[in-house]
């Protein structure tokens, strides 16, 4: 098992507990972009899980390099 894709795993599921509580405590996007706040929710959340991905993946290179 890649050492990337457990943390991108490991990541994901703490982002994704820590992002739906910051939409629902701390943001007001309903007020800011109306009935379009669902759409851009669902870009921000794809943007952080996108950075993740991309995280575990850098990790997993890292880790191959270490290894050749």
């Amino acid at each position: 098992v890649y050492k990337g894709s457990i943390a991108a795993a490991l990541l994901i599921s703490l982002a994704g507990t820590l992002f739906f509580t910051i939409i629902n405590t701390f943001t007001h996007y309903e007020n800011i972009y109306g009935p379009m706040a669902s759409i851009m929710i669902l870009l921000l959340s794809c943007y952080v899980v996108a950075c993740i991905v991309y995280f575990g993946y850098c990790v997993n290179v890292v880790y191959s390099s270490k290894e050749d």
